[in-house]
């Protein structure tokens, strides 16, 4: 008789209760019991059984006590399977609506779902939304999925049947070891498919296809070429319209268009695609952040070395690197009699790795990114490499642990999710141009040029617009420019020893004496102040899960 740990879906932190269920039993019973004594409108859509996302089809098990919480619709734990099902809603309107169409693939992925055909008439994209009416048609139908479980004979008469050729010879390939195998059906449409699935589709609130692409049957350039039909779909409108606004906003924020814009790097093809060519502005922005990166280093003991950039070969023979890269080397240097040298294979002092913890952090419109690494290596010091050794407090000999550590990982990549980050908007300790020096007019250029010097001197980076144009024109383009502060000056400015103060998001903050201007900045430059925090957009979801295709 299985007995399962079954928590509260009310209240997931309170202890598990104890449930037992006759043989066969299946966590929909599970969620029928809990409706028959008092929770009429409990309707579940998937669960977490011992930790793994399942459908309630699934079988309890009939030994142990297996944890169960039940997932309503609403819970982004049950995103995974939700979508999955929106993948069969979405084939089987193409079925509907398109002839002689093979199915590969279609699981979910990231914060959306794609399923992988092979059409006679290629689906374009303006065969999007007619697509997606008719996945309404389906999804307010409602019709149940259900599943079956058949043997392998079985299934390879089913998809013949169905004229599925690939899903045919995926079964008698990539199957080949499973005896048993599981379809899907809802109404007329039948899949091959290990689930698992909501019970119906009718919880699925917002959805949108989004995209076509190209595809190989099975990521395999050499097999058939397939098409790719991505979509996202969500729990309620509202959560898709945000999720498309925020997909907008990140395609405003692409850094590659920004820092272009900004004039913080250029990439030429002469160099190579994806090869930053920095500029002065942009060089300014991995200046601060490398300055910032000593002083935080040596705050904390670090002692800084260097090492040259080239190294015997013998030196890359005993780490282990030369043989992995001794065929894309330049020619070793022929220094001395028998003495090779090599320019070092990697961008980065000759210091040794070994395995590592990726930190991973999350942007404003809700993205995960890994940047920093902290690498551990117990491999390079060994007898069998460098052989390392130091002296300890009980004068024994000790393998020393070496540590690399990357706080940011690659500076280019670094930089160019803070450029998204903060959509180009930088606060003002990482603004290339902290402060725009506007004068009123011609006659305050000279006014002008004497706050400049006062602003750098305070060790502050300042521009002066001395452009014939009008002061609103002026401000407009330090706006555009996304420059953090700027000081108005003019003929009472002038003779009183003052400055307007404007800031790009808050407008004007008023008159102040030069001093009080200057003191008030170079204060929250030293304190490295963010005033203005970009807000969440949410554009993160969920990972993929066990909710795919065989």
């Amino acid at each position: 008789m299985p007995t399962i740990a079954l928590l509260n879906p009310k209240d997931p932190a309170a202890a598990p209760q104890t449930h037992s269920f006759a043989a066969g039993s299946r966590l929909s019973d599970v969620a029928e019991t809990l409706r028959a004594h008092g929770d009429g409108g409990f309707q579940p859509i998937a669960a977490l059984l011992a930790g793994k996302l399942v459908g309630l089809d699934s079988p309890l098990p009939e030994d142990g006590e297996p944890t169960v919480e039940l997932l309503e619709a609403g819970d982004p734990r049950a995103l995974p399977v939700m979508r999955h099902s929106a993948a069969h809603v979405m084939a089987r309107a193409v079925l509907r609506l398109f002839d002689d169409v093979e199915l590969a693939f279609g699981p979910t992925v990231g914060d959306g779902f794609y399923y992988d055909m092979r059409a006679k008439q290629p689906i374009t994209e303006e065969d999007l939304p007619k697509i997606e009416a008719e996945m309404r048609k389906i999804i307010a139908a409602d019709e149940a999925f259900e599943r079956v479980e058949v043997d392998r004979a079985k299934a390879v008469e089913i998809v013949g049947d169905l004229k599925q050729p690939l899903k045919v010879e995926h079964i008698e390939t990539g199957l080949a070891d499973h005896p048993t195998l599981s379809f899907y059906r809802q109404g007329e449409f039948v899949d091959l498919c290990r689930g698992p699935h909501i019970p119906s589709p009718g919880c699925i609130g917002g959805f949108k296809l989004t995209s076509l692409a190209g595809a190989y049957w099975k990521g395999d350039a050499n097999n058939a070429q397939l098409q790719r039909l991505y979509g996202t779909a969500w729990f309620t409108q509202e959560d898709l319209d945000r999720h498309l606004e925020a997909l907008e906003e990140a395609r405003k924020r692409d850094h590659r268009v920004l820092g272009k814009q900004l004039d913080l790097f250029t990439t030429s093809p002469l160099v190579g695609s994806g090869l930053v060519l920095w500029m002065p502005k942009g060089a300014t922005v991995r200046s601060v952040l490398e300055g910032l990166m000593r002083e935080e280093l040596t705050a904390r003991g670090y002692e800084p070395v260097y090492t040259p950039h080239i190294g015997k070969v013998d030196l890359y023979k005993i780490s282990g690197h030369y043989p992995y890269y001794a065929d894309s080397q330049f020619k070793p240097i022929e220094m001395h009699e028998d003495e090779q040298y090599l320019l070092k294979p990697m961008n980065c002092p000759h210091h040794t790795y070994g395995p590592k913890i990726d930190f991973v952090i999350n942007d404003s419109l809700g993205r995960e990114w890994q940047l920093g690494t902290v690498q551990l290596d117990y491999n390079l010091p060994s007898a069998e490499r460098f052989d390392l050794e130091y002296i300890g407090a009980d004068n024994a000999r000790h393998k020393p642990v070496m540590i690399h550590r990357a706080p940011l990982g690659s500076m280019e990549r670094f930089i160019g999710v803070l450029i998204e980050h903060f959509a180009g908007a930088f606060p003002l300790w990482l603004a290339p141009e902290q402060v725009r020096v506007i004068p009123v007019s011609a006659k305050s250029e000279a006014y002008a040029r004497q706050v400049e010097a006062a602003f750098k001197a305070a060790g502050l980076r300042v521009g002066v617009d001395l452009d014939a144009e009008k002061l609103g024109a002026k401000i407009r383009k330090a706006q555009l420019e996304l420059v953090p502060m700027m000081v108005v000056c003019g003929p009472r400015d002038e003779a009183a020893g003052t400055v307007s103060l404007r800031d790009r998001l808050d407008g004007d903050l008023g008159a102040m004496s030069l001093e009080s201007a200057i003191e008030r900045l170079r204060d929250e430059n030293a304190r490295r102040a963010v005033r203005h925090k970009p807000k969440p957009l949410g554009l993160g979801g969920t990972k993929p899960a066990a909710a795919e295709a065989y």
